[in-house]
């Protein structure tokens, strides 16, 4: 870095980092982080900042980009610089690793370089990416880009839909296409996307949701559950209808406690618009005392793993749905149950996309022919009732 462009070194907050104007003059700004080692960020003259890790490797300064700030925060851009860091001091060369992927990968080098710098990087959970790619894309993992055929990836489009059915085909394929645009984004692929044109195989909606009559033995399980971390999980995503990748990445300065609010950013939400969700006075019950025990931490389910928060508990998960006798629970079905109750009642459709932040009206279809469907109560008095279940007395349990 020349010394005619700006530098200076503090302790990287959201709030001090969206401080930081756009430079004046042609030359990016560059801050560097006190806490982490190698940490800046890069403040262009357009306002584009960005983190990376800048610091000498193998005797030559390297730059990796780490990601776009706000999408990538602070916490996560230490985490990921922690990694790398961890990287050097083991005689790699994660610079190095990157400009591989310039000269013509593999698809098993694309897939590694993809899962660490896009992946882990954006709130989201790397198991179910690994697991399509070891599951579904390994027969090309050592293919190179180029060699990777339109009429390969067909007959393995239908390998996979005999093997597993249509909906994991379907998973797959699109995750083969991302890695094909990812990769021609950083032009370490040149050509068609040979995924683009290629039909999906027609799924089935899944329309899943609690009923009134297994309502209480699933409230009961979540009350008998020992995991405070994960009867909490359980609880919001059923008050809120919010997508479970939300609610493990939901941080304190997204809740509004006084009015009553949580805001998931555009950048987190699925549609890419921001979701206002509003809470219940249970909600905001059990969210002050979770806020007292952890409100330190940046998440309102911290973790210690890269991503900073908890991560899905899929074993408690399975056990818990075990006791409460709805094994084929899945828990996207939470978000699902608000919405069949909402329609239950009466609701109309548009009410029910705006509370599950659906950008079209067509998303919230599966729930038209519930409209007409009896429930045991209102939603309001469904609320209470959900309440009066987690209410009670009872030894608080263990996380």
């Amino acid at each position: 870095m020349t010394k005619n462009r700006t530098t200076q070194k503090f302790n990287f907050t959201k709030r001090v980092l969206e401080s930081k104007p756009a430079p004046t003059g042609r030359q990016p700004a560059y801050y560097h982080d006190e806490v982490a080692r190698g940490l800046c960020l890069s403040v262009t003259p357009k306002g584009k900042k960005t983190f990376f890790l800048y610091r000498k490797i193998e005797g030559r300064p390297e730059r990796i980009r780490i990601g776009p700030f706000p999408d990538v925060t602070v916490e996560q851009a230490r985490g990921r610089t922690e990694a790398l860091n961890s990287d050097i001091a083991k005689g790699l060369n994660p610079a190095r690793a990157r400009r591989t992927l310039v000269h013509n990968p593999t698809l098993q080098e694309l897939f590694d370089t993809y899962l660490k710098e896009h992946v882990e990087v954006r709130n989201k959970c790397p198991r179910n990416p690994r697991w399509f790619f070891k599951a579904c894309l390994s027969p090309l993992k050592d293919r190179k880009l180029h060699e990777i055929q339109r009429s390969d990836v067909e007959r393995l489009q239908h390998a996979i839909e005999r093997q597993r059915g249509p909906y994991t085909s379907n998973r797959a394929m699109q995750l083969l296409r991302s890695l094909f645009n990812w990769a021609s984004a950083r032009e370490a692929f040149v050509g068609p996307n040979p995924v683009l044109g290629i039909r999906l195989f027609p799924e089935r909606k899944r329309d899943r949701f609690i009923q009134a009559e297994e309502m209480l033995p699933f409230l009961k399980a979540v009350k008998n559950e020992r995991s405070r971390d994960l009867r909490d999980l359980i609880y919001l995503a059923l008050y809120t209808g919010a997508r479970r990748g939300n609610v493990l990445a939901m941080r304190w300065e997204q809740v509004d406690l006084e009015n009553a609010m949580w805001t998931i950013p555009e950048g987190e939400a699925k549609a890419g618009e921001a979701i206002h969700v509003p809470l219940m006075p249970f909600a905001i019950e059990m969210l002050k005392k979770r806020q007292a025990k952890d409100g330190k931490s940046e998440f309102v389910f911290p973790g210690r793993g890269k991503t900073g928060h908890l991560i899905d508990p899929k074993e408690r998960w399975a056990r818990l749905r075990k006791r409460a006798g709805l094994s084929d629970l899945r828990f996207h079905d939470l978000r699902r149950t608000m919405g069949s109750w909402m329609a239950g009642k009466g609701f109309s459709l548009p009410v029910i996309g705006k509370t599950l932040g659906h950008r079209s009206l067509a998303a919230t279809q599966i729930y038209a022919r519930l409209e007409e469907s009896p429930v045991r109560a209102a939603m309001e008095t469904a609320t209470k009732a959900m309440r009066a279940g987690r209410l009670g007395s009872g030894r608080p349990g263990r996380t």
